[in-house]
């Protein structure tokens, strides 16, 4: 990004995953602006004079082209009504489509909001399978095949 009259880059390595660096456009006076240890800065955004980003949930803002600036994090409050924020609580219940065990009765395929996960009946993950299961399945036109060729290899 250019910020000023400085380019600015991100480093992306394991040690220092969101580090941003500025030099010179000829490459000379390299700077390194911040060091967020462990977290991922995300979304570098810049009007020309700053650079906004996210780091671990907080958005941070960084003045590239003074030679000390230092990344500051916002303290920002979100407008709408908190009721409008909180988390709502969907149960699969009531939206829980067609369920079908498969032939050994260890798992069964279940289909929630548009969606078809396979299920184990003991321990194990629910695996996500296929986003429209209202396509049929090409071998077979007959309703209980419908999701076969998708799911044949967990068997």
């Amino acid at each position: 990004m250019l910020v000023g009259d400085r380019l600015v880059l991100s480093s992306r390595t394991t040690r220092a995953p969101a580090t941003f660096y500025s030099c010179e456009l000829g490459g000379g006076d390299l700077r390194r602006h911040t060091d967020h240890d462990g977290f991922y800065a995300r979304n570098p955004a810049t009007d020309g004079q700053r650079i906004v980003y996210h780091v671990a949930g907080d958005i941070w803002l960084l003045d590239a082209s003074d030679a000390g600036g230092e990344p500051r994090a916002l303290d920002l409050s979100l407008g709408s009504p908190s009721a409008a924020r909180a988390p709502k609580i969907i149960t699969a219940a009531s939206h829980l489509g067609e369920l079908m065990p498969d032939a050994t009765g260890q798992a069964s395929v279940v289909e929630v909001r548009g969606t078809v996960h396979w299920l184990t009946h003991a321990d194990g993950p629910a695996r996500g399978h296929l986003r429209r299961p209202e396509r049929p399945c090409p071998r077979s036109s007959h309703p209980r095949h419908r999701w076969q060729g998708h799911l044949d290899h967990r068997r």
